[in-house]
C-alpha cells in the first residue's frame, strides 16, 4: 500500500514539473514554438516519460488552461460578502491582470476552445460568474456612494471592464507586432481598466486609484515576473 502511495506522489510531482516547465517555455516561445522533444530535453526526461503523463502537447495546453480557470475561480471566490471598497476592487482587478502575465501564452497565442466543448462551456460559466461578481461589487459601491453612476451605468461598466481585461493582449497584437509581453504592457492594461472608473470616483477615490496604479507591480515576493530586467 505504501509503495503505491509513493508511486502516486512521484507521478503527481512529475506531472507538475512538466506543467511548470511547459508554462515557462510556452510563455517564452509560444506553444507552437515548443515541441514535446524540446520540452522533454528541458526537463531532462525522455519523451516516453513525457507521453506517459500527456499523450499530446494539446493535452498539456488544455491542462494549463484548466489550471488558469481554477486560479480565476479562486480569485472570484475570495470576494467578501459586503463593504467591498475601491482598494479591494483594484486589488481584485490587479490579480486578474497578473493572470495575463502568468499565463500570457494562452491570451497572446489564443487557445482555441472551440475544439474542446468542455473547456468552452467552463469558460462561458466563468465569464458569466465573473461579470456578475463585478456587477454586484459596482452596484454595492454605487449604493454606498463610492461610485457616482446609475444602476444601468454600473452594469455597462462591469461589461466594459471584463472586455478590457479579457482582450487586452489581443489588442496589443493588433496595435503592434507583439513578440513578447512585458510587465509595462500588463500595467498599461491595468491602468486602462482603472481609468474606466475614474469619471465616476470622488476626488479621494481618484487619488487612491492613482496611487494604486503607481504602485502596481508584477514583482511579488518569492519570484521575479518581469522580462524587462
Amino acid at each position: 500500500m505504501k509503495a503505491k502511495e509513493k508511486k502516486s506522489k512521484t507521478t503527481v510531482s512529475t506531472k507538475e514539473k512538466i506543467l511548470d516547465a511547459a508554462l515557462k517555455l510556452f510563455n517564452e516561445k509560444g506553444d507552437a514554438g515548443v515541441t514535446t522533444a524540446q520540452l522533454a530535453e528541458f526537463l531532462g526526461i525522455s519523451e516516453g516519460n513525457l507521453w506517459y503523463h500527456f499523450r499530446t502537447k494539446r493535452e498539456i495546453v488544455s491542462e494549463l488552461n484548466l489550471q488558469l480557470e481554477k486560479e480565476v475561480d479562486k480569485n472570484l471566490s475570495r470576494l467578501p460578502d459586503e463593504k467591498f471598497d475601491l482598494i479591494d476592487f483594484m486589488g481584485y482587478s490587479a490579480r486578474a491582470f497578473e493572470y495575463l502575465w502568468e499565463y500570457r501564452f494562452l491570451f497572446r497565442d489564443y487557445f482555441d476552445r472551440s475544439k474542446d466543448e468542455e473547456a468552452l462551456l467552463r469558460l462561458q460559466k466563468l465569464t458569466l460568474r465573473g461579470q456578475k461578481n463585478v456587477e454586484l461589487i459596482l452596484e454595492d459601491m454605487r449604493r454606498r456612494g463610492l461610485l457616482f453612476i446609475s444602476k444601468d451605468g454600473a452594469r455597462a461598466l462591469a461589461v466594459n471592464a471584463w472586455i478590457v481585461h479579457s482582450n487586452w493582449l489581443r489588442f496589443l497584437q493588433v496595435r503592434g507586432n507583439l513578440q513578447e509581453v512585458t510587465e509595462s504592457q500588463i500595467k498599461e492594461g491595468f491602468t486602462q481598466l482603472i481609468w474606466l472608473f475614474n469619471p465616476y470616483l470622488s476626488d479621494e477615490g481618484k487619488r487612491a486609484a492613482a496611487a494604486f496604479i503607481n504602485e502596481f507591480s508584477l514583482r511579488r515576493s518569492g519570484g521575479e515576473m518581469s522580462q524587462e530586467n
